[in-house]
């Protein structure tokens, strides 16, 4: 019994490695959202006059009847896709490609710990 206890706890490397690679999808997924409001940003600098910065705050969504008529008609949308080279999203893209930041919390978790496995080799 001593002898398994000892072997289990010899090599912890399984359970490292599964630590890890939750960690490196959890930072994926959160500066892909970073570099997904950064392009935001960016746009907005482009429509200085109609933009705000309080249009991508989340708890403030629904209180500017502004954003409603701004967001159709930026193009916010067509800049800040991965696809047009206008913003380079590097390894961020693909959250944007397959709607992670938009999908419910348990497709977020398995998208990001699958990339985190993906990259981890």
């Amino acid at each position: 019994m001593c002898v398994a206890a000892y072997k289990l706890n010899s090599d912890p490397q399984p359970i490292h490695f599964l630590a890890a690679k939750q960690v490196l999808g959890a930072c994926w997924y959160l500066l892909s959202i970073e570099r997904q409001e950064a392009c935001w940003i960016s746009v907005c600098n482009l429509e200085k006059l109609s933009c705000e910065y309080g249009f991508f705050d989340c708890h403030r969504v629904h209180d500017s009847p502004h954003r409603e008529s701004w967001f159709k008609s930026s193009n916010i949308t067509k800049f800040c896709n991965p696809d047009n080279n206008y913003y380079q999203f590097g390894i961020y893209g693909d959250a944007l490609k397959f709607d992670v930041t938009t999908a419910s919390f348990f497709n977020k978790y398995f998208y990001c710990f699958w990339w985190g496995l993906r990259n981890l080799r």
